[in-house]
């Protein structure tokens, strides 16, 4: 509850290094002043849709805004803005700061997909010296490869959570956290400069021109699936990572042998394992958008989250990959994931049992274990393939 003067003297805009010289202003402003409240607003609730109105108040769903951006210069700390299901073209500029405590939230309404179209926008949301700002449960559609989808700079704990279909240049902005979202596209899909304490987990990297993913500062980087670049740019490395970066358990689904491909920080991975003793592995995560091996050559589908979700019980098990359970509240194509941990342990189970069946010349038994794994438990397409083969080589 303080009055505040402030007056501009002078403005100089010269730049003695670059020997720019510019005349030095002197405005004849009177003082202005305003008044700080004398405690902090209660938090609102806005609403964006469609058939909204910039003209309304957005603090209902009947009383919706129709811009994200009209949104944007109405929210300040502990605000969420809520936006419907529907298409939005615009580049939203965050125009307020969060703090730790009474961050802003931008939302999908649950059970509703807000799709963001991308087409002919250079970017979609930037968040330029504002903190504690999250971004949640946003579709993504028509961005270009050389479009950007989050712009941060000198940004502190900003949040994408959930978000499908979207690229990430994040710098000076320590403490990001990138979770549970598909990034598709750009030169590098998540490039993180000068972002300290930063964490990049459970995200599926499908395709990139040249980098799946940069950071030259700590940063945890963990149980996400990365896939390929484009095929003519298949001789570049996927990850360029500092050495004060922690990766852990993350899978690489790769067009060549693991022996061959760089992978991360120009080396193979067999060779960056024994140099950084990183558990780093390659596998076909199995996702049902990404059929047998047309992944990283632009063939993927991208209708929702649930096509991205592995089937590959040593990935399910490990927590590798998107989490099923984060996107319970939302509208998948499949009502109820099957390809849990449970199902997985059910699985590895049996094929053990098999393969110990045929590692002791017992065939017959093998290939009716086999048979009835495939049978009687749910697998996708790919899995049951593979079930089969061993089966056929008992059969043999």
């Amino acid at each position: 509850d303080r009055t505040y003067y402030f007056k501009i003297i002078s403005a100089d805009a010269s730049n003695t290094q670059r020997g720019v010289s510019l005349p030095v202003l002197r405005p004849e402003n009177a003082v202005v002043s305003f008044k700080t409240a004398a405690a902090p607003a209660e938090p609102h609730v806005y609403y964006v849709a469609p058939d909204g109105n910039d003209a309304n108040s957005g603090l209902s769903r009947e009383q919706a805004f129709r811009t994200i951006c009209r949104a944007a210069d109405r929210v300040g700390p502990g605000d969420t803005v809520m936006i419907a299901g529907g298409d939005y073209n615009e580049t939203v500029r965050i125009r307020a700061a969060g703090t730790k405590e009474r961050p802003i939230t931008f939302r999908c309404v649950k059970g509703e997909k807000a799709v963001h179209r991308g087409e002919n926008l250079p970017r979609s949301f930037e968040v330029i010296f504002k903190p504690d700002v999250r971004f949640d449960g946003l579709y993504f559609r028509g961005q270009s490869f050389w479009r950007e989808g989050f712009v941060v700079r000198q940004s502190p704990r900003v949040q994408i959570t959930r978000c499908l279909n979207t690229m990430v240049s994040a710098s000076e902005s320590p403490e990001m956290l990138v979770r549970n979202c598909v990034l598709h596209g750009g030169w590098t899909s998540v490039a993180l400069n000068g972002c300290p304490d930063s964490r990049v987990e459970n995200n599926v990297f499908i395709m990139t021109i040249l980098r799946q993913l940069t950071c030259d500062a700590p940063t945890i980087v963990r149980d996400n699936i990365f896939c390929e670049c484009v095929r003519n740019k298949t001789h570049q490395t996927l990850l360029q990572l500092s050495s004060n970066v922690k990766e852990s358990s993350n899978c690489f689904y790769l067009r060549w042998p693991e022996d061959e491909k760089l992978a991360i920080n120009g080396r193979t991975l067999p060779e960056y394992r024994v140099r950084t003793g990183s558990d780093a592995f390659s596998a076909n995560p199995m996702m049902p958008g990404t059929p047998g091996r047309l992944q990283g050559w632009q063939r993927s589908s991208d209708k929702d989250f649930d096509e991205f979700f592995t089937t590959n019980p040593e990935l399910i098990l490990r927590g590798t990959g998107l989490q099923p359970q984060a996107f319970r509240d939302f509208r998948l194509r499949e009502a109820k994931w099957v390809y849990d941990r449970g199902w997985a342990k059910e699985f590895v189970q049996a094929a053990d049992a098999a393969s110990a069946l045929a590692a002791d010349g017992k065939d017959a038994e093998a290939l009716a274990a086999y048979t009835d794994l495939a049978k009687n438990l749910p697998m996708s397409d790919r899995l049951k393939a593979d079930v089969l083969e061993k089966a056929f080589l008992c059969a043999r």
